[in-house]
């Protein structure tokens, strides 16, 4: 291209852009074509809005799960303590529960569930969960105090693998539970004092405005009266209400003194697990089977698709070319009429 002789007029400059715009639309077009058709035999054609539909869906199940697990307490429920945390005075050890965590691994696993389970039957024995599978069972009991020697002495028995006591104080929640009590009970004596005083202020303010006949005076001091009647009436009965449910707390926990606690994991322990091994060689004849099918729609079905869609390709491939060698055969004929 001679630039010397190029005629640099607005209307050859126009055609120039022109043209540059044209290539670049037609390249892009070109370029987004043979894009679609990769993505096509390596893909295919709805693989990716069927992965961005499930990555959605997985997402708001996800915030489903999450916002359902987030659920806020009552502030004033009094937690256990930490461990390690000390108690205030020298009686703590009355207040201490026992909890006895085991392990059991035996080849005769439904006999030591069935005898673990017969304790149901005894009166002092009360079973708080439990869950019997095929290879394990698990169970959660509690047990007076008075008999924990003897269902001890049961479960020791059975040559637990593991077994450990774990014992601790509920001294400080007891104390915690008599102190927010003792808040409660000033609160509500408060409010029925002050309900009560109110009560004889109104009743006189009231007698005053009747004897002097002011009736506008008399209707403010009986809705004045109303108002704060209602609102003392309601902060009593929240207040008592409150106390109703720390001492049902508290009770729970007392009552937790008179039982000692077993949480006792049992699993099946065979030398030879007969059940077991078959279970594992039909998992690997079903991966052997999915394989082979895999492999068979590999050389079939897939390659079939697979020889479809370069086909597909080739095709877009040529009129790609073709469009191309029309755009080339256009933009020289133009370019040579405007010289």
């Amino acid at each position: 291209m001679d630039f010397k002789n190029f005629d640099w007029s607005f209307k050859s400059i126009a055609k120039v852009i022109g043209l540059v715009i044209a290539g670049i639309v037609v390249l892009t077009i070109i370029i987004s074509l043979i894009s679609l058709s990769f993505k096509t035999v390596f893909y295919g054609g709805n693989n990716y809005d069927k992965l961005n539909y499930q990555n959605q869906g997985f997402t708001t199940e996800f915030t489903k799960s999450e916002s359902d697990s987030i659920r806020s307490l009552n502030s004033r429920i009094v937690l256990p303590p930490e461990p390690g945390q000390p108690t205030t005075g020298d009686t703590a050890e009355d207040f201490e529960i026992r909890e006895h965590n085991g392990t059991i691994h035996t080849r005769e696993l439904e006999e030591t569930c069935k005898e673990i389970a017969k304790l149901k039957a005894l009166d002092y024995v009360v079973f708080e969960n439990a869950n019997e599978g095929e290879n394990s069972c698990y169970y959660n009991f509690k047990v007076k105090i008075e008999q924990e020697n003897e269902i001890l002495a049961m479960v020791k028995a059975l040559d637990p693998e593991r077994f450990n006591t774990q014992i601790q104080t509920i001294k400080r929640i007891v104390d915690d539970y008599d102190s927010e009590l003792d808040i409660l009970n000033k609160k509500l004596e408060s409010i029925e004092t002050t309900l009560a005083d109110a009560q004889n202020t109104y009743d006189e303010l009231q007698k005053l405005a009747t004897a002097k006949e002011d009736v506008e005076s008399l209707a403010t001091i009986i809705d004045s009266k109303l108002n704060l009647i209602d609102r003392l009436t309601q902060q009593r009965i929240e207040i008592r209400t409150e106390i109703d449910q720390f001492n049902k707390a508290k009770s729970e926990q007392l009552d937790r003194l008179n039982y000692a606690y077993f949480n006792l994991n049992i699993y099946e322990d065979l030398y030879i697990d007969i059940e077991r091994i078959k279970k594992t060689w039909q998992s690997e004849i079903k991966a052997f089977v999915r394989n082979v099918n895999d492999m068979l729609q590999n050389l079939t079905v897939n390659l079939v698709e697979y020889v479809l869609n370069f086909l597909l390709v080739s095709i877009y491939f040529f009129i790609s070319l073709g469009l191309l060698k029309i755009v080339w055969v256009v933009t020289k004929k133009i370019w040579r009429k405007k010289n």
